[in-house]
């Protein structure tokens, strides 16, 4: 089997893409995700009627202390939305320029849910937002290694991106959402969040 430069083997940790005989399992998914969208995401305002700077190279810790949570490097010009974001409970809420960055920790009842996140999301975007559309999943590895799932968000007026990562437990996992304004200084700040993303790592390490 083929090895990543990480030295893992190819695909270690990737969110299975989901069939059909795997639907029913991410009803509980759908449910996690649909709290976090009620409770922190605010995406499709752009408005900041509150920003905490933070300093280049803060990093911020996605879940609870230990294994089972995640780490994201911050770099320059990146501020905190305070109101909508909580990170005793797990989500973020960020910008920089015209990007928007959610971030979400998703704890899963069993790790059979890892399977379904995907169509869970889409699912969940189809009723919190109509005119929002997932693409199809395709691969993504982190800076650390670790394989996840990464698709296109588009809309009349803006576009992104979603990428999740299943933690090494495969009991949790962090979802980033990623949007700009449909203009091209937007979709430069969106290319700009790359680095980002794939900043995301696991204090536990592999499997």
């Amino acid at each position: 089997m083929a090895a990543d430069p990480a030295g893992h083997p190819a695909g270690a940790g990737l969110p299975e893409v989901p069939t059909p005989r795997g639907r029913l399992r991410w009803l509980g998914v759908v449910v996690a995700v649909m709290t976090l969208l009620t409770a922190g995401w605010q995406l499709l305002n752009l408005t900041v009627s509150d920003n905490l700077a933070l300093t280049r190279a803060a990093t911020l810790r996605i879940g609870p202390s230990g294994p089972d949570s995640a780490i994201v490097t911050v770099g320059s010009g990146w501020s905190m939305r305070t109101t909508e974001s909580n990170p005793a409970r797990g989500y973020f809420s960020l910008r920089r320029g015209p990007a928007a960055v959610s971030i979400a920790y998703l704890s899963l009842a069993g790790r059979v849910q890892a399977a379904g996140l995907w169509d869970g999301l889409r699912a969940v975007l189809r009723i919190r937002n109509p005119g929002l559309t997932l693409g199809s999943p395709t691969a993504i590895t982190s800076h650390q290694g670790r394989a996840g799932l990464t698709g296109a968000l588009t809309s009349a007026g803006k576009v992104g991106a979603a990428t999740i990562f299943v933690g090494p437990s495969r009991t949790f996992a962090i979802q980033l959402i990623v949007l700009a304004p449909r203009t091209a200084r937007g979709e430069a700040a969106l290319a700009s969040t790359g680095r980002f993303v794939r900043s995301l790592m696991f204090p536990a390490g592999p499997p």
